[in-house]
């Protein structure tokens, strides 16, 4: 961070369903950002087993929302079939519900003042 900026770093716990894909994760800090996906606060790729990543939020942030996926096949992006239904195991902060329609920041949002910790719960579309 800039010089006299703090963060906050929060812990995220990964409940993948899937030992050996990766996981691809962005979190984002306004609700045009969750809904566009065009810019995000922090993205990364997770390694394939890893089951806890420390991400580091701006003091100035007070909320955020997170999506991740399972990225199997290894090919950046969630897969979906001809009808859009994701294949691919995924998660959505606070566990907001996505299944005939995409998440809204409201759901997905979470206050991050004071918070250590955030549990990720993967999974596949077909068992939400």
């Amino acid at each position: 961070g800039q010089c006299g900026e703090k963060e906050q770093s929060v812990k995220l716990i990964l409940n993948t369903k899937q030992s050996d894909c990766p996981v691809m994760l962005a979190v984002y800090a306004s609700e045009k950002d969750f809904i566009e996906k065009k810019s995000n606060l922090v993205s990364f790729v997770i390694d394939a087993g890893m089951k806890e990543k420390i991400i580091f939020i701006p003091e100035n942030v007070t909320e955020i929302a997170i999506a991740a996926f399972e990225d199997c096949n290894k090919n950046n992006k969630l897969d979906k079939n001809f009808l859009g239904i994701p294949q691919e195991p995924y998660a959505i902060s606070n566990d907001a519900s996505s299944k005939w329609q995409e998440p809204t920041y409201e759901e997905a949002r979470i206050n991050v003042n004071g918070l250590n910790e955030i549990n990720i719960d993967f999974e596949y579309w077909k068992n939400r």
